[in-house]
């Protein structure tokens, strides 16, 4: 069973993945996580990085263009080397962080009855 609910979250120049481990009775036997990723979108996917099974099921991967857009899916690897089908398919541009807008100034509450 592949791992579910896999966000990718855009950053400037990175995209942050994470993922929900498979049901309780597949964990004991993953060994690790591999994530796949078309760079950029369009190109065949690769392994682009393993995750231990024993870490956080988070992974940052730096070094991508603003304004592109990539793909990316996440397998489970059993301890026999047997992996599971791709997780659902996420799609992220990073882009520079936005700082949050100025806070509104000169507002007027008018009540009327």
């Amino acid at each position: 069973m592949p791992p579910f609910n896999v966000v990718a979250l855009p950053g400037d120049k990175k995209v942050t993945l994470t993922w929900q481990l498979p049901a309780i009775k597949d964990r004991a036997t993953i060994f690790q996580y591999k994530i796949y990723g078309a760079l950029p979108i369009g190109m065949a996917e690769n392994v682009i990085a393993s995750v231990p099974a024993s870490a956080d099921p988070v992974l940052e991967i730096a070094g991508l263009d603003n304004g592109e857009t990539y793909d990316f899916y996440v397998t489970a690897v059993d301890l026999n080397k047997g992996e599971s089908s791709y997780s659902y398919k996420v799609s992220a541009a990073p882009g520079e962080e936005n700082a949050p807008p100025d806070p509104p100034q000169n507002l007027r509450l008018q009540f009327q009855r």
